[in-house]
């Protein structure tokens, strides 16, 4: 009964469901684009999901990290994310983990790890992520925010990675393009989150198309949706949340 909307679902089934429960998942950032993204895989019964994340909860948090709530201020993210999954489902293991995802910890967080989901808010962990994954043949998918703006992708073993897209080292860091500095509409966070937990149920269930290669676009002000495409491996696309 769980889980009958995704059994009558055309193209999903009993197959796709059954594969959500045989799958383990890496949420890297249990903040704004981890909140949905946490919270929906649980629902719909992924296996098992691993989430990582060294903050606690802060009262400027609470406009767009939706899973945290008042009483959670000071508490580890990663540990109220978890609570909070259980509440949603009892089913599945949930696995917090209160530390960094680094060098040290990279190869640990991601043993046994059929797909990361990078909610991360910085290049550097991007970058560190993206290259964990493709030495270890793990999916990806890949979001990010800024202002009202966000960026969805997806790299699939084999596939483009962050270096296609934006070269092979991280963009210096500005401090006038964070979110403490510049700014970000709390929803947009939601759509971008909600997005991301979409390709990675797709991606696990093995359903549709993975977006893979391609980068969506979301603006907010204007309600606008592109799509990049990579057309050759040696393109760089300028972050579109740096412009």
């Amino acid at each position: 009964m769980r889980y009958d909307r995704h059994i009558v679902l055309e193209g999903f089934g009993a197959v796709g469901q059954q594969r959500l429960a045989s799958s383990s998942v890496l949420i890297v950032g249990a903040g704004g684009l981890g909140s949905p993204v946490a919270m929906y895989l649980a629902a719909a019964g992924v296996g098992r999901i691993d989430v990582v994340d060294g903050d606690v909860v802060s009262l400027s948090n609470l406009q767009r990290q939706v899973i945290h709530g008042e009483g959670d201020i000071d508490k580890p993210k990663a540990e109220v994310a978890a609570r909070r999954m259980r509440e949603i489902n009892s089913e599945i293991d949930v696995r917090p983990h209160v530390m960094l995802f680094d060098e040290l910890t990279a190869a640990s967080l991601t043993d046994g790890i059929d797909l990361i989901v990078d909610c991360t808010d910085n290049f550097a962990a991007r970058y560190l992520i993206s290259r964990i994954a493709e030495e270890r043949r793990i999916a990806v998918v890949h979001g990010a925010v800024l202002r009202y703006q966000g960026q969805l992708t997806t790299y699939i073993p084999g596939g483009p990675t962050l270096r296609d897209f934006f070269g092979d080292t991280p963009p210096a860091e500005d401090d006038s393009l964070k979110a403490e500095s510049a700014g970000v509409l709390g929803a947009v966070v939601g759509v971008i989150g909600t997005m991301q937990a979409t390709e990675a149920l797709k991606v696990l269930a093995k359903v549709g198309e993975p977006l893979t290669g391609k980068m969506i676009i979301v603006d907010s002000e204007q309600w606008t949706v592109s799509t990049l495409e990579l057309v050759a491996q040696s393109q760089v696309i300028p972050s579109p949340l740096k412009t």
